[in-house]
């Protein structure tokens, strides 16, 4: 019995050691799960940059506000379209955004991006930021690092509109 009752005592801090490394890493967050592809976004659009449409209620290189030019253009795919017709309060997952951040006379200085992607963010409206430059390559920040996905910057300003499913425009 009191064989058994050891090798019993050894099972448990085995799993208990095993368990408790377990138990020791890191939790993963749903953002780290997401595998999205900035690159892959643009394609998106650039291969089929006829299927976006203005934002209804807004014109082509229209007046911007900062941070964004002086001239904008926001056009949204079909899955936004649908969003706006169905009347819904907020857009439906896969939806996206798009500004053409345009200079004063007109030429593109960037493209700023929201795309809505189920469990991305769930407390800031699933919403995954990213900006290009001209080209289309993922804009970066002067230390190099990469202006895409939970962006603190684009966060902290659309906070003031998360009423709205995080977004400016009406709709």
């Amino acid at each position: 019995m009191r064989a058994a009752m050891k090798w019993m005592m050894v099972g448990v801090a085995v799993a208990l050691a095993f368990g408790g490394a377990f138990l020791l890493q890191p939790v993963t967050t749903a953002q780290e799960l997401m595998t999205v592809d900035p690159d892959d976004l643009f394609t998106e659009y650039s291969d089929d940059e006829d299927s976006f449409v203005l934002f209804p209620g807004t014109t082509d290189m229209q007046v911007g506000n900062s941070p964004h030019g002086a001239l904008v253009t926001i056009l949204i795919n079909d899955v936004a379209v649908n969003s706006i017709n169905a009347g819904n309060d907020i857009f439906d997952y896969g939806s996206h955004i798009i500004k053409k951040n345009c200079t004063s006379d007109g030429e593109l200085a960037v493209y700023t991006n929201m795309v809505k992607i189920e469990g991305f963010d769930p407390t800031r409206g699933d919403w995954y930021w990213v900006q290009y430059d001209a080209d289309g390559t993922v804009s970066t920040t002067v230390d190099g690092t990469t202006i895409a996905g939970a962006v603190d910057t684009c966060i902290d300003c659309h906070s003031a509109v998360s009423d709205t499913d995080w977004v400016f425009t009406p709709f």
